[in-house]
């Protein structure tokens, strides 16, 4: 369940039972992830950066895994 109020938003995992409270961009991204499964660098595009920039590619890759870690996604393996 979401709630959105432009730049934040709140994700109550039901799963869980945990209440998560996201930034825009956080938002974006997980929303993204949870259309289909897809690599970094394809989510980095749902943010419309420019460019991909190594070092944001390695944030982004943080900031997944910490969506793992929380149960919201699960990483697909090859």
């Amino acid at each position: 369940m979401w709630a959105d109020w432009g730049e934040d938003c709140v994700l109550y995992h039901r799963r869980s039972g945990q209440t998560h409270f996201l930034n825009r961009s956080s938002a974006t991204l997980l929303q993204r992830v949870l259309l289909e499964p897809v690599g970094v660098e394809a989510a980095s595009r749902a943010l419309d950066e420019a460019q991909a920039t190594p070092e944001l590619l390695n944030h982004l890759t943080g900031v997944l895994l910490r969506f793992e870690e929380l149960g919201l996604v699960e990483r697909v393996r090859d």
